[in-house]
């Protein structure tokens, strides 16, 4: 319409009426909406107002309005491979269009590091992050939504959790005397160098200490520290009585693995006739 002196502006969402908004001048060309519902689908059309009358509607325009960020991550369970998370906060009308939440994860605080993610989730539930994880590995995690258009909100801040440790293999012993045997702990496994890990004699219902003699407390120290390869000599012990000894590690906050299986028996040795 030639010389429009103003414009109207029609919105509904789904089947509601249609409201009539009419802007003051021609020069003013758009129109703000304000009081919708967050993540809602919106239809809009626009006339052209003069002397003469107003005109037909023009082509119809769709569009969801924003969705709020997550205030946050909630975890779930957590094993040496698997975090699961959920994003937290009020997200409307979450499975509206192509509407969504994903947590990412990564080795770092930075975009470059991400080793991961939830995809995009409509529902309440914890979910994995899509990769396997690896173990006693601080991982840093941040969330974001998106509505029914696929428009992305920022993300949360980052939150980090460790993964588990892995639970150890059973342990070797060897070189058995009467008063000592070598425990060497399981080198299988994919814990990193810097895991701890505690040994317990099994049959003398004690730990084994740093220097190798018995004590009530555990003690937790690196494959390494254990001796790596070669072990450690537990001494104190019986002479001709059968041993037997189980381990356990634990990640860098402290959380613990269940013990692993005992290892096999082995005998001390007793005086020879």
């Amino acid at each position: 319409m030639e010389s429009a002196s103003q414009y109207g502006f029609y919105i509904s969402s789904g089947s509601g009426a249609w409201s009539d908004y009419t802007a003051t001048t021609a020069s003013s060309m758009s129109w703000v909406y304000g009081y919708l519902m967050a993540n809602t689908s919106y239809s809009v059309y626009v006339t052209a107002i003069n002397s003469n009358g107003e005109s037909g509607p023009s082509e119809i325009e769709e569009s969801y309005t924003g969705i709020e960020a997550p205030e946050g991550i909630e975890f779930g369970i957590i094993k040496s491979s698997v975090i699961v998370v959920k994003a937290t906060g009020e997200m409307s009308n979450l499975g509206y269009g192509i509407s969504g939440w994903r947590v990412e994860a990564g080795t770092g605080a930075s975009v470059g590091e991400v080793v991961g993610d939830t995809g995009w989730q409509k529902g309440s539930s914890g979910v994995e992050i899509g990769t396997e994880l690896m173990a006693n590995t601080r991982y840093y995690l941040r969330a974001q939504s998106r509505n029914g258009d696929g428009d992305e909100t920022v993300y949360t801040g980052y939150i980090s959790t460790y993964t588990n440790a892995e639970v150890p293999g059973k342990a070797i012993v060897r070189n058995a005397t009467k008063n000592s045997v070598v425990v060497i702990l399981s080198s299988e496994t994919k814990n990193p160098v810097y895991t701890e890990y505690s040994i317990y004699n099994e049959t003398a219902g004690k730990y084994v200490g740093s220097s190798g003699d018995l004590t009530g407390i555990a003690v937790w120290q690196t494959y390494g520290v254990w001796g790596g390869t070669q072990g450690i000599k537990n001494t104190g012990l019986s002479e001709e009585t059968v041993y037997r000894y189980k381990v356990k590690s634990r990640n860098a906050v402290g959380i613990e693995t269940e013990w692993s299986e005992l290892s096999e028996e082995i005998e001390t040795l007793g005086d020879v006739m």
